[in-house]
């Protein structure tokens, strides 16, 4: 099953949810709402113009790892 993280709306949050495995992400970080006659010239954009979620980090080099014995 594939999840959307919605609501997004600032680096940070996209960030916290790349580390939480999450790679499919939507919300005002990422777009505006926009008028329809806008949506095509959007979709023309190079895809590095594009915000996105931030490369994938691995956990453990982002993360303490606590071990309880």
């Amino acid at each position: 099953m594939d999840t959307v993280a919605e609501g997004i709306e600032d680096p940070a949050q996209a960030t916290e949810l790349t580390l939480l495995g999450y790679r499919t992400a939507q919300g005002y970080h990422f777009a505006r709402p926009l008028p329809a006659d806008d949506v095509e010239a959007l979709l023309h954009r190079p895809a590095a113009d594009w915000p996105s979620l931030p490369a994938a980090l691995t956990p453990a080099a982002a993360r303490p790892v606590t071990v309880h014995g």
